[in-house]
Parts: structure tokens; sequence; C-alpha cells
């Protein structure tokens, strides 16, 4: 028996030096493991126009060959190519000046694929649409839509046809007669800090687009800035200036919100509603329009409060019809708290300039004036970024 001491000792020094390496190695080969896996799922980078070995020459074959969740860089230059994007991919183009996709009068973009990104280029030259997003939860960033005259109508920069997008820090310069500058059809899009140039319709969206944001936006030397058909929309901090025509056309729109928006120097009025409901216009300047600041006809439930109306050619201008004096006592319009510039500071309240129009004779109306008031005008002009 006291010879079988020493070799247990000795089996128990080993086991549990065993179990000491067991516990050194067994860390390091999981760690092993998941740098492994880690390196297994990364997403792979294609690139297109570079000069080093597996460089694409076009943007589609890299697209072709990519997998989803890929990212797709293109260098510098001018591709003649009409894409499709049918799976979820981020394509960065190095220079939005210089990496430019010349779509050869047809559509130069379809993204079809749900949370895909687009960036960093220049589309130019269609017949339809530059770009076509029917996608969901996309963006499309830092890009320049561009068109010049061609003599063609109906042009368009960017058809928004999905939901839930973000179009942000975009160029769209679009010198064509007809031509728009997005067509909005979705819902719950974000569309801010965009340029819109030059265009027939900046933006304009149908009866079934709801609650998209058009914010921080700047719109200038187009026909017509904003058409909104649809409903739960707002405009909030906006730029509309230097307006061929018309600022912003509201037809048989519902709960729009328009905050902090300045619309001034249009041709004729800046904004005209006809047909609306429950539209909220807080904090607004409209000013220094050939014709109207703020055009409301057949419309109800509207609230118009701490506005600036300044110098426009009639500050603002009220339509009415005769079947709407009923409707009128139970879906008033408020206005409350604007400031005036031509307002006569000897009175307390604002006669808001009102025509009631009792019966078309002959085709031409016969009218008669009636009576809109601010109760309470502001005494000074508000500070509106």
């Amino acid at each position: 028996m006291t010879d079988m001491k020493p070799l247990i000792t000795q089996c128990l020094v080993v086991g549990i030096l065993l179990l000491f390496i067991g516990t050194a190695i067994m860390p390091s080969i999981g760690q092993r493991i998941d740098k492994s896996s880690l390196l297994a799922s990364k997403n792979h980078w294609l690139y297109v126009g570079g000069t080093g070995p597996g460089n694409y020459t076009k943007i589609q074959d890299a697209i072709d060959n990519a997998s989803a969740r890929d990212t797709i860089y293109v260098y510098p230059g001018i591709y003649y190519e009409n894409l499709w994007v049918n799976k979820t991919l981020t394509l960065i183009g190095e220079n939005q000046t210089r990496t430019i996709v010349d779509t050869r009068h047809a559509t130069g973009l379809i993204v079809a694929a749900d949370q895909s990104s687009i960036s960093g280029f220049t589309f130019q030259n269609t017949t339809t649409a530059l770009v076509w997003l029917s996608a969901n939860g996309s963006t499309i960033s830092h890009t320049i839509f561009y068109i010049r005259y061609t003599g063609q109508e109906r042009l368009g920069g960017l058809a928004l046809i999905g939901n839930y997008n973000r179009i942000s820090n975009n160029s769209f310069l679009l010198y064509s007669p007809s031509s728009y500058g997005i067509y909005l059809e979705g819902q719950g899009n974000l569309i801010d800090h965009n340029l819109i140039r030059g265009c027939y319709e900046g933006i304009q969206d149908t009866a079934g687009s709801t609650n998209n944001v058009i914010r921080d936006c700047l719109f200038e030397y187009n026909d017509n800035d904003i058409y909104l058909f649809g409903s739960h929309q707002q405009l909030v901090n906006n730029i509309v200036t230097a307006t061929n025509m018309y600022g912003i056309h509201m037809f048989y729109a519902r709960n729009v919100l328009l905050q902090g928006n300045t619309i001034s120097h249009t041709r004729y009025t800046a904004v005209v509603l006809y047909g609306c409901e429950n539209i909220t216009f807080i904090g607004n300047n409209f000013s220094f329009s050939g014709e109207t600041g703020l055009d409301i006809s057949h419309s109800f439930q509207c609230t118009i409060s701490q506005n600036n109306f300044i110098e426009n050619g009639d500050n603002a201008y009220v339509y009415t019809y005769l079947f709407d004096l009923l409707l009128s006592f139970f879906k008033k319009n408020i206005w409350s708290h604007n400031f005036w510039s031509d307002r006569d500071p000897t009175k307390r309240w604002y006669r808001v300039h009102t025509d009631l129009e009792l019966l078309i004779v002959w085709e031409s109306a016969i009218t008669v004036p009636w009576f809109t008031f601010d109760r309470s005008p502001a005494r000074e002009p508000y500070r509106i970024p």
C-alpha cells in the first residue's frame, strides 16, 4: 500500500496539469472559431471602373454578381447603362459630380429590393424617369438628377412608389418642360435637405399618398413647386422661392401640416387650397408674391395661426360658395394671431379679403363681399427661420 502512494500522487499531479492546460486551450479555440465565423459573415465589396485586378467595367455586371448585403463601389467615369437592383445592395459612387450614369434616354435605375442604399452618383438623360424606386426602407442620398432641355415632355427625376424610404441631400436639376422632380405615391417616406430646381412640378403626390414628410428642402426656379392631393402629409421648414407660377397647390388634401416654411417671390400665388379639409398653417412666411399669399376656396376646418403675411399682392383671399355657408358653421376655418403687413393699426381685427359666389350667369360668377376675420392679429412679425 505504501508503494502505491507515489503512483497515486503522480496521477493527481498529471490530472491537475491536464486540467489547467485544457482550460487554457479551450478559450483560445473558442476565440478562433468566433473570429472565423465573423470573417465568413462579412459582406463583400465589389469595385467598378478601377484599374486593379477584379474590377468590373459595368455597374450592372457587379450588381448581377453581388450577393445580398454586398457593397458596390464605383469609380468616377461615365457609365452608359440602365441599372436594375433586385437584391439588397449598397451602391456608392466615389464623386457625385464625376460618377455619372447616362441612361441613354431610358430609366437609369430601378430599385426593387428593400433596404438598399444609393449615394454619390449623377443620373442624366431620360425619356421617362431617371430613377424608379419601388422598394421599401431604402435610401437615396448625395445624388444628382439632371435633365437638360430636349424638347420632350413629362420627364422625371425620381418616381417614388415605395414606402418608408429616405430621399436626402440630393439635387434635382430638371431643365425640361413638364418635368417633375419627385413623383410621390407611397407612404411614410422622408424627403429632406434636397435642392429641387427648374421643374414644371417640384414634387407631386397622389390621392393615395399618405404620412410623408417633406422637410428642409429648397425649391427654386420651378414653374410649380409642390402639388398635394394626399392626406396626413407634413411640410416643415422648406424654402419655396422664385417660382414662375404657384408655390404650393393642395387639391382635396386632408390633414396636412405646414410649419416653418418660407414661401416667397412667387409670380402668382404662394399657396392655393381647393376642396381641402383640416389643413394647419402655423409659423410660416408668406411674402412678396405677385398675386396672393394664401388663396382658400371650398375648404373647411383649416387653422391659420402665427404666420407672417408680408407684402403680397393680396395677403390672403377666401372664395366661398353659397352652398358652403351652412357647412362652414359646423366646420369653421380659424384665423388667429397672424401678422399682416397691410393691417390698419387703428382697427382691432383684420378683415381677410373674402368673396361669396351667389350664382353663375353666362359663365360669369356673381359675387358679393363676405366676412372673414383674424380677431387677434399680431402687432409684429414673427421670427421664422
